[in-house]
């Protein structure tokens, strides 16, 4: 594909005072005004994340009735599930919640989804196995700003939820008729105790791009500003190894926060601080290599992933909390074997999915589905033919009737807005602009196929 570039071009008397004030190149200088980093400070920002550059935590709507709310829970012995989910970015947030709620001595279980039995998100089901143990507050991680019907339902069963997510919400435009009594302009939310999500402070928030693991940073963040909680800001900034291995796996743009967390975050990877991650080196053989994001996001990243896509993700969970070397080592070892099986059941199935499209042909996108494909690797999947062809893919697996599906976008179409469209088709969806999972009714596949040609050509 033939790509012709277009270049911004500054006052070239501004571009030599930048390059002096911040000592850097013209050239760098003209980049980084071309991102929209324009001033001597927010360049500095952009060249030096310091851990001092962290923004209030509180600066996130509903973080202090959230935080107030477990508080309660703390002083009157409640117990607590933290739901995540099953991806690196899920498993990272599930781990430093629970590390946060713990160390403050709480009540705390958690709960990750299999992606083969439960599918995505949190649903109502959860809401019935945290009844049967006993639970009187859930706090999701990295899912449910979507889940209004499980948020009902748990308010209906006398269990209150605080969500913390980061994906897109609900927009009222896309329900039309719909009745929320939790309404937030906009977005249609879950009716919970507090709903924390950075998007909901709109595209210009600063926080807006945090990972799932980077809005769970931030509640520890406020734990540690709350002098009345027995946890510190000492306890806080060893989570930033998590923090930054979430925010490398979620590919969010590196600004901002993002950037401070994953520059303070890789320094305690470097330092292998947490047993988990020391044998998670050691079995990617990274011991004595110098860490970076782009290396971390093809060595470790894939064997966290591996668990959730064809095993057991809570192991990751017990991986990142256990301070047993010999207990990790053997859960890393697992990982690296279930790595090495889901590059083999991906490859089978990405030529599989290739044949199809060589076959069928394709339109403005590409839509594809089998009755044998792995649900663990149709993500991954999807984003090849994605790259591969330029155009929006949508892969499904076919199971009981019903296409369980794994998106992924390219540069202008905005997933979330297109699904939105024809989501009378849809089970459910949810997601982010260039990545989202979907389910339909199988007999509604050539019907969507359809209608998602159109509203991509009409978007493109």
């Amino acid at each position: 594909m033939n790509r012709r570039w277009l270049i911004n071009r500054t006052n070239p008397e501004y571009i030599t005072h930048l390059s002096k004030a911040t000592s850097i190149s013209p050239v760098l200088a003209q980049i980084l005004i071309n991102r929209g980093i324009k001033t001597a400070n927010a360049i500095d920002s952009f060249l030096n994340p310091a851990i001092t550059g962290l923004s209030d935590p509180y600066e996130l709507l509903d973080m202090k009735i959230a935080v107030e709310r477990i508080k309660s829970a703390l002083s009157r012995g409640e117990r607590v599930l933290v739901h995540g989910d099953y991806d690196t970015d899920g498993l990272t947030s599930t781990a430093i919640m629970v590390h946060a709620l713990k160390t403050m001595g709480m009540d705390v279980h958690y709960f990750i989804p299999s992606r083969m039995t439960h599918g995505y998100g949190f649903n109502p089901p959860s809401v019935d196995m945290a009844k049967e143990l006993g639970i009187k507050l859930i706090i999701t991680v990295d899912c449910g700003i979507a889940s209004l019907d499980a948020a009902a339902y748990a308010k209906k069963k006398g269990i209150a939820v605080i969500i913390t997510d980061h994906h897109e919400p609900l927009r009222q435009s896309a329900i039309g008729s719909q009745q929320s009594e939790f309404r937030n302009q906009e977005f249609l939310l879950p009716d919970a105790i507090a709903v924390v999500n950075p998007k909901r402070g709109g595209a210009d928030c600063r926080l807006a791009t945090l990972s799932g693991a980077g809005v769970a940073f931030k509640v520890a963040q406020a734990f540690a500003l709350d002098h009345d909680l027995p946890f510190t800001v000492e306890d806080s900034l060893p989570l930033l190894d998590l923090a930054a291995l979430g925010t490398i796996a979620d590919v969010v743009p590196l600004i901002n926060e993002n950037r401070i967390i994953l520059k303070q975050g890789l320094g305690y990877i470097q330092n292998a601080c947490r047993p988990g991650i020391k044998s998670l080196l050691e079995v990617s053989g990274l011991c004595d290599r110098d860490i970076r994001a782009g290396l971390l996001s093809y060595t470790m990243v894939p064997r966290i992933n591996a668990a959730g896509r064809i095993g057991d993700a809570g192991d990751v969970i017990r991986l990142f909390l256990s301070d047993s070397a010999e207990e990790t080592l053997s859960i890393a070892d697992g990982l690296d074997r279930m790595n090495t099986e889901r590059q083999r059941i991906e490859e089978e199935v990405y030529q599989e999915a290739l044949s199809q499209v060589n076959a069928k042909g394709y339109d403005a996108a590409i839509v594809l589905h089998s009755k044998g494909w792995h649900v663990g690797v149709i993500g991954i999947v999807a984003s090849r033919i994605a790259e591969e062809f330029c155009r929006p893919a949508f892969v499904f697996t076919v199971s009981d009737d019903v296409a369980k599906g794994s998106v992924r976008s390219v540069p202008g179409f905005d997933l979330c807005k297109g699904l939105s469209q024809c989501r009378d088709i849809l089970i459910a969806f949810g997601g982010h602009k260039q990545a989202a999972g979907i389910k339909l009714y199988a007999s509604n596949l050539s019907a969507f196929e359809e209608s998602i040609n159109g509203i991509v050509k009409s978007s493109l």
